[in-house]
Formats: structure tokens, sequence, C-alpha cells
């Protein structure tokens, strides 16, 4: 299935929850993450289980404190892993454009990582430009993934949720 609104028009299907995103990402992670693990009556595991190595790999009785870890030291990887329980759980995919935004944002990230590691200086305009850049992506994906939440949860008043889709 589709997203109901693409990443790109997110901020302007619901403006307060990508300004909330915008600002404190890993609040909104956070409670996007509670709110799946409830729909879905699943445990708790890293990263939604993406991580599926030494300990991450495993369910855990609670997710206090580790969804707090999660969100707060590895925000990106969170955000992603929210992503892919909506898409795996609820039969989403990517469009092009999605796909494009994720990849630009991913490539920036990268860029300004290996020059700011390099040792010969990165100018900090482009840095923050770069950092900008991302934030304003993160913040599309949580808002497109906040608006899909939505329209779940009223799907679902009518009728259950019954598992991952085959």
């Amino acid at each position: 299935g589709q997203w109901q609104v693409g990443m790109l028009n997110a901020p302007s299907s619901a403006p307060a929850t990508c300004c909330y995103a915008l600002w404190c990402i890993p609040c909104v992670t956070y409670n996007q993450r509670l709110e799946l693990l409830d729909i879905t009556q699943e445990k708790y595991m890293c990263c939604a289980g993406l991580c599926n190595c030494c300990c991450f790999g495993s369910p855990c009785d609670s997710h206090f404190p580790w969804l707090c870890l999660e969100v707060c030291c590895c925000s990106s990887q969170a955000i992603v892993a929210n992503r892919f329980m909506l898409q795996t759980r609820f039969d989403r995919k990517n469009d092009a454009c999605d796909n494009c935004l994720m990849i630009t944002a991913g490539c920036c990230d990268l860029v300004a990582s290996i020059s700011n590691n390099s040792g010969g200086g990165q100018d900090p305009d482009a840095r923050w430009i770069m950092d900008v850049f991302y934030a304003s992506v993160c913040a599309c994906m949580l808002t497109q993934q906040a608006v899909e939440l939505e329209h779940i949860k009223k799907e679902l008043e009518s009728k259950p949720y019954s598992g991952v889709p085959e």
C-alpha cells in the first residue's frame, strides 16, 4: 500500500507535528514506537529487530530504559526502525521522492562525517546546512509516519490488527 501522504507533502498535512518533530526528534520517535508496540502487541526490540546481533536481537520484557537510550543515542536508526515497523506490519512502500530524500540526507550526513574526520577542517556553514537538511528530512519522515499511524488507528476501529501481511 501507499502512504496517506508523501514525505515531501507531510509538513503541510500536519504542520504542528512536523514542527514538534523538527525540534524534538527523540520525543516523537519514542511516542511513535510506543504506539506501534501497542497496536501490534509486540515486545520491544532494539531498533525493531533491525540490528539482530548479540543482545539486540532479543525481545525485552519492558521498553524502559532501552527505548529511551535508543531514541537519544541512535535517533536515526530509531526513526528508520519505526518506518520499518510501519512498512512490514502495515504494507507501506516508499515512493520515488521518499527514497530520493532519504538517500540524499544519508549522503549529506556521510559527507559531513567524512570531511569532519579527515583532519582538513570543515566549513562550519556547510556543516550547519547539512545538519538542517538532515533534521528536516527526519522531521518530514516522522510527520509522514505520524499521519499514517493516525490513519491506521482509524482503520483499526472497524477492523482489528491481524498481524504482519502475507
